[in-house]
């Protein structure tokens, strides 16, 4: 098996890994609601992709609920205090 016959100087090495970037994502604009995404992803905000529904507000409504019960559900098997209650006017 070859060694190298040198030690690489940290100089070399450096510039080696210089190049190793990061990329900022895709950002646009949602053509319903103005709000920012990613592209190529449905909007988190509405749900449009490519001017159609795909993900309805009574989806995003029923998830959040079931977030909310999973969590007051963990609390309980925990023992830990009850989450507080929003108030609704």
């Amino acid at each position: 098996m070859a060694n190298p016959k040198r030690r690489f100087s940290q100089a070399r090495t450096s510039r080696r890994f210089a190049n190793w970037k990061l990329n900022l994502p895709g950002i646009s604009l949602c053509p319903q609601c103005k709000h920012p995404r990613l592209s190529h992803t449905v909007c988190s905000n509405c749900g449009f992709y490519n001017n159609k529904l795909i993900i309805s507000q009574v989806t995003k409504e029923f998830r959040e609920k079931r977030k909310e019960r999973k969590k007051e559900e963990m609390q309980r098997r925990l023992g830990g205090p009850p989450p507080e209650e929003k108030k609704k006017d």
